[in-house]
């Protein structure tokens, strides 16, 4: 896979894109729309007909850039164009200079719910050549990107004969949709095979957007209670409701559905401490008659001991087209929620003011920017959440092509200091670009080799690493000279060259098969993007990775050498998939990190080692982990001398401890936690180095 270059933007500026207002956002029309046929060049009321600049080859979700002209009404016609044909409704057609399409409806669902679209679709005209497809999207409102709605209605001309008609093709819109006062619809044409010669036209016809009158009425919702755990949302009753529906999470928009509850009070357990959720509730009247969301936003006592880092390449950002893809990039950080953001390939110091204020603080002020230093070429960024970190420094380390910055930030519960390297290697795979990366990440490792042991450090960015055995990553994570400078691979289980279907949950470039933009295509085949972390994050302690976070964001594992927004999907739905294809040709990693605000350091305990947990488990195994009440420990091996078990809190303190005069393999302990805060705690023994962590909720 070709990597792709700075200069590329370039291309768009040349390419004459026309400003997105020159497109028209026909009104919202009540409901219910039906469209039947079409016999001149007059759109009805609500309707309007979109072109692109260029062809689209997949099904892109991004705005379109103006009106597609009518071609007339020759079902036979050749002219790119929209076609009104009668009662085979709008065709659609897009030649070598005309860059069709899409027909949008524009639709008021204000005080209605579930909203069904049908529609069907015709090959007019297929000239055996190339192959076209249309599909639904929507947006609400009449900017932004549009979200991809269902992966089994999309029609396709492939293998069509002229007169061919689809079933009746039916979709409902989701919630979120519903009560709004414009939500357009649109069908996207694109192109779906790359084969030479003419495309086909398509038509979409028997149109018809329905919905139910939502009579039911909103509860109203209190919280009270609130503390570090847990919380009670109550509610009064609706008479005309049979029940309600309920979730509590962490986004604030409106869910596709809930949990059942026939009460009107509802206590949340469980939940961590310093951090904020949405308890969304609605009535049910049944009959389908559901009342629209109410949500009510809380943020629980104390302090959250996970934080989120993530490190994303923008792809030259803010290029020329940063306005086009900052909705993509907010919809990613609403995704994801880092505490730390940590970028590459900013073009310039405007990237950073303008990343902040246009993505990360477009709705609010929570994330400032660590200081810029602008290197050679491309260069890294770092952005923070105020509430839970202090910016201290940027100092550049100098390398033969770009800067590797070291960003230190002080973390505000425990008073801890955590080091972030963000690194962007030289790309492409000859054996010239890979002795560069060699040489990059010595120049690192003489900077981390420095450290003394218990240092909380971690590297990030865009590698451009093609397989474990390249030196660039043996320097990482071998032990060189000092160990304590060494990187840590939560993926080292990843052996061999990385472009491989079996690492396909783990790639993160490209998730593009389209050039669009600069960057590189090719679809998902590559492990460029990687967390690696030090002795001291890997050991018990401090910062400590939470076990199964850390994640190519977006990639389900499902598309190795695809686009990322083809269907299916799983995991992730279509709105976040759509917004990584169009904002990148790379995708975020993130991971979680654990901080209790106390700080267990490796060692600060007497006794306990920094060995690795596996060290006692060859001894001991303890189940169930995480508990809530009883936790187990069993013996797996006979021992004759004397020994004991202490349990401990994470700032150090002795909670318990369980002497053993002698003991036989399978022999176990009880004790009982039920009376213990949930959190964390760690498990030691006199007769092995290592601990154990436990999870008590």
């Amino acid at each position: 896979m070709l990597q792709h270059y700075k200069g590329l933007l370039a291309v768009l500026a040349l390419s004459g894109i026309t400003p997105l207002a020159a497109q028209t956002n026909p009104s919202a029309v009540s409901l219910p729309f039906n469209l039947s046929s079409q016999s001149s060049a007059t759109l009805p009321a609500g309707v309007a007909v979109h072109r692109f600049n260029t062809i689209p080859s997949s099904r892109t979700t991004l705005p379109a850039v103006g009106d597609l002209a009518t071609a007339g009404n020759n079902p036979a016609g050749t002219t790119g164009g929209w076609y009104y044909l009668g009662n085979d409704g709008i065709g659609i057609l897009s030649t070598g200079t005309i860059s069709a399409g899409a027909l949008v409806v524009a639709v008021n669902t204000t005080g209605l719910n579930h909203v069904n679209v049908s529609w069907l679709c015709k090959t007019i005209n297929n000239q055996a050549s190339r192959s076209n497809s249309i599909a639904l999207q929507y947006r609400i409102g009449t900017t932004g990107n549009f979200t991809n709605l269902g992966t089994t209605t999309t029609y396709t001309s492939n293998g069509k004969v002229n007169g061919d008609v689809s079933p009746t093709l039916t979709e409902t819109l989701p919630v979120g949709a519903e009560n709004q006062p414009v939500v357009q619809l649109r069908w996207i044409y694109w192109e779906s095979s790359s084969l030479s010669g003419n495309r086909d036209n398509i038509s979409i016809d028997d149109i018809s957007v329905t919905s139910t009158v939502n009579t039911c009425a909103k509860p109203v919702v209190s919280a009270s209670g609130i503390n570090d755990t847990s919380a009670v949302f109550s509610w009064g009753t609706v008479d005309s409701a049979s029940g309600y529906d309920y979730v509590i999470n962490d986004n604030p928009g409106n869910p596709a559905g809930g949990s059942a509850i026939t009460g009107t009070s509802y206590t949340a357990n469980g939940l961590m401490p310093g951090t904020t959720y949405y308890f969304h509730l609605r009535s049910d009247c049944g009959s389908g008659n559901i009342s629209n969301w109410v949500t009510d936003t809380i943020t629980t006592t104390g302090s959250s001991p996970e934080f989120t880092v993530m490190t994303y390449n923008l792809l030259n950002y803010p290029g020329s087209t940063a306005a086009l893809r900052e909705p993509a990039y907010r919809t990613i950080v609403q995704a994801a929620q880092p505490d730390i953001l940590v970028v590459q390939e900013l073009s310039n110091g405007s990237g950073v003011s303008s990343f902040l204020s246009n993505v990360l603080n477009f709705s609010g002020s929570s994330y400032s920017a660590g200081a810029f230093i602008d290197g050679p070429d491309s260069d890294n960024g770092i952005f923070y959440k105020t509430s839970r970190f202090q910016f201290i420094s940027n100092t550049p380390i100098h390398t033969s092509l770009r800067d590797i910055n070291q960003f230190t930030l002080k973390h505000l519960a425990s008073g801890d200091t955590l080091i972030i390297y963000s690194a962007h290697l030289k790309a492409s795979n000859t054996a010239a670009d890979a002795a560069q990366r060699d040489a990059e990440t010595q120049t690192l490792r003489s900077v981390t080799n420095a450290m003394s042991p218990g240092k909380y450090f971690l590297v990030c960015g865009d590698f451009n690493i093609y397989a474990s055995s390249e030196a660039a990553y043996q320097n990482l994570v071998q032990d060189g000279s000092n160990t304590n400078g060494k990187f840590n691979d939560v993926l080292s289980s990843m052996t061999g060259t990385w472009n491989n279907a079996v690492y396909a949950p783990y790639h993160t470039q490209s998730p593009r098969t389209t050039a669009f933009g600069g960057g590189a295509t090719g679809g998902m085949d590559d492990r460029f993007d990687m967390l690696l972390f030090s002795n001291a994050i890997s050991q018990p302690g401090g910062f400590d990775i939470v076990s199964n976070s850390y994640k190519a964001f977006g990639n389900d594992g499902l598309h190795f050498n695809q686009a990322l927004n083809t269907p299916p999907y799983a995991m992730y739905d279509s709105v976040l998939v759509s917004a990584l294809h169009d904002a990148s040709d790379h995708i975020p990693v993130v991971v979680k990190l654990h901080n209790s605000g106390s700080g267990l350091k490796p060692g600060a305990v007497t006794g306990i080692t920094q060995a690795p947990a596996e060290s006692i488990s060859s001894l001991l195994t303890v189940y169930p982990n995480p508990t809530h009440n009883t936790l187990v420990i069993r013996l797996n091996k006979d021992f004759n001398l004397p020994a004991s078990l202490q349990l401990y809190q994470v700032n150090g303190s002795l909670l318990r401890e369980f002497p053993l005069q002698s003991g036989k393999a399978g022999a176990t302990i009880e004790t009982d936690l039920s009376q213990m805060p949930a959190g964390i705690y760690y498990l030691r023994s006199s007769m092995a180095g290592g601990v154990f962590k436990i999870v008590k909720y």
